[in-house]
């Protein structure tokens, strides 16, 4: 009986474990392909990309802000 609980548990770990891989694998290549669109967007429209991130470090910095208050 403690042998059997002992393989179950040995399958659940390895199951996890292809789990957890299966989807880091995607989540690398939708970073991967979000990168390769932010580097598009960039190169096609460089001030409006500044200007989003100028808006973006303000709107962080204050809400930053705020959390230390």
């Amino acid at each position: 009986m403690l042998f059997r609980s002992v393989d179950n548990l040995k399958d659940q770990a390895i199951d996890v474990k292809d789990y957890i891989v299966d989807k880091s694998v995607k989540l690398k290549n939708k970073a991967l392909d979000t990168g390769e669109y932010v580097d598009d967007y960039v190169r096609e429209n460089p001030w409006k990309a500044v200007g989003i991130g100028v808006v973006a470090g303000l709107v962080i910095s204050k809400l930053l802000d705020a959390l230390r208050k």
